[in-house]
């Protein structure tokens, strides 16, 4: 497999969904003998990221009020600096948000950006994501369930494709037990309470049996 230059850039701190992927992706691709740069947007404070040859970090502070928005422009400044410098043959955003958008507009047009979607639940001609879908070479979502809902919002005229996170293998012993015949279903949900997370429709499901 040839080698390529890689720009991951992505929320990190906290082990949430976006956090986990952005970690499993760039370790990956280091795995792969890729070269990456990891522009980390921090949304609280993060234990020190690991060494590697071929792993350059830089982090973009992500706090709260004005002082907090002044040091985040200044950070997104000298990322997108780095990631000038860095010269990727593909740049990969995790998330959005007017940074990683002007980031994607610095890229040369050697490189192949992606901004990769994880939810719908934002309104039709919403400015932030209509300029992220522009500022990159193509948008990628999570499911093909995604991918029609995706295409409704964005039209033909944008690439559209199908990348989905990588699957975490449970163990057994954290399986749930199989219940016995005349025994009640017991449910466990773990995940925010947002429309995207499924709890709703786990609701109505049970309702119907």
């Amino acid at each position: 497999v040839e080698k390529v230059r890689v720009c991951v850039m992505g929320p990190v701190g906290y082990p949430g969904g976006l956090q986990t992927h952005h970690f499993e992706l760039m370790t990956f691709l280091l795995n792969e003998g890729h070269k990456v740069l990891s522009i980390d947007v921090e949304l609280e404070k993060t234990p020190p990221s690991k060494n590697h040859d071929n792993l350059t970090i830089v982090h973009v502070r992500h706090c709260p009020g004005f002082i907090g928005k002044l040091l985040r422009i200044v950070d997104w400044g000298i990322a997108i600096r780095k990631l000038v410098v860095f010269k990727p043959d593909i740049c990969l955003a995790t998330a959005n948000g007017y940074g990683y958008a002007m980031a994607a507009k610095a890229l040369s047009k050697n490189t192949f950006s992606v901004c990769m979607e994880v939810t719908n639940d934002y309104p039709y001609g919403d400015r932030l994501r209509t300029r992220m879908v522009n500022s990159y070479s193509a948008t990628s979502v999570q499911s093909p369930r995604l991918l029609a809902a995706q295409r409704e919002k964005l039209g033909n005229k944008h690439a559209l494709g199908v990348l989905p996170c990588f699957s975490q293998h449970l163990e057994h012993k954290y399986l749930a037990k199989k219940p016995d015949i005349e025994e009640k279903i017991r449910i466990a949900f773990f995940g925010r309470l947002a429309l995207n997370k499924g709890l709703f429709e786990l609701l109505e499901s049970l309702a119907l049996l």
